[in-house]
């Protein structure tokens, strides 16, 4: 496949501070020749890491993306997970991307589509949401995470006085520190588990609570950031 028809993908796992697993993860990103892993974000304090994908090959990018959910989500636990960052699955987010001029949105969708319908098929059977031009309607991501509770802190953990608060810089800790997890604001599983109140695109109804679930989208390129909010509202 030509460049021009390049597709870009970021996949968000809920992990920032074991190293080991996150060089694992780096590394199964770089088996395919027309995959290139672009660069990998780690983020300490908000236990979370991005791995950005550059692919001329839509089949080698969905085979890259399912060896790092695999990975994923035989090593990682929602449960023992504590972050300043909310999420709702250890394998918390995938976004495609048409880059080259020729690539489009429905290819980017369909790519997308794939890499869902694999993940909520077993053995993973994970519950799949899927936004932008990936979903019929074409739902956006803030619309899915605030109906499944991303927004809605633990209830173990909950501040009110801080609704997305960074505790500090990225640090190169191999495991998890408590310097992190005693103010962490998202800790252990999702709410809740059972999600009639919402159903998933594709996979089970229910989240396992060691994974969570997963959300998927097609959309443009987008550079994501995020604004510390100090309030009692």
């Amino acid at each position: 496949m030509a460049v021009s028809r390049l597709i870009g993908c970021n996949v968000y796992i809920s992990e920032g501070r074991n190293l080991r697993f996150i060089s694992r993860a780096k590394g199964l990103c770089q088996r395919y020749p027309q995959v290139v892993l672009a660069n990998a974000f780690v983020d300490a304090p908000y236990n979370r890491t991005g791995l950005t994908l550059l692919a001329t090959s839509v089949h080698e990018l969905t085979s890259t993306i399912l060896s790092v959910a695999q990975h994923t989500l035989s090593h990682l636990d929602l449960r023992q997970h504590a972050a300043d960052h909310p999420r709702l699955g250890v394998l918390d987010h995938i976004s495609l991307h048409p880059l080259g001029e020729e690539a489009t949105l429905h290819m980017a969708a369909e790519a997308a589509r794939s890499v869902g319908q694999q993940l909520a098929a077993p053995p993973l059977q994970l519950p799949v949401y899927y936004y932008g031009a990936a979903h019929p309607g074409g739902r956006c991501l803030a619309e899915g995470r605030r109906n499944i509770g991303y927004f809605r802190m633990s209830t173990a953990s909950h501040n009110p006085n801080n609704i997305i608060s960074n505790s500090g810089t990225s640090s190169g800790s191999s495991s998890s520190d408590s310097s992190y997890t005693s103010s962490s604001h998202w800790s252990g599983s999702l709410n809740q588990l059972q999600l009639s109140h919402y159903p998933p695109c594709d996979g089970p109804a229910a989240a396992s609570a060691a994974a969570g679930v997963v959300t998927i989208g097609a959309v443009p390129w987008v550079v994501n950031y995020n604004v510390p909010l100090h309030t009692t509202d």
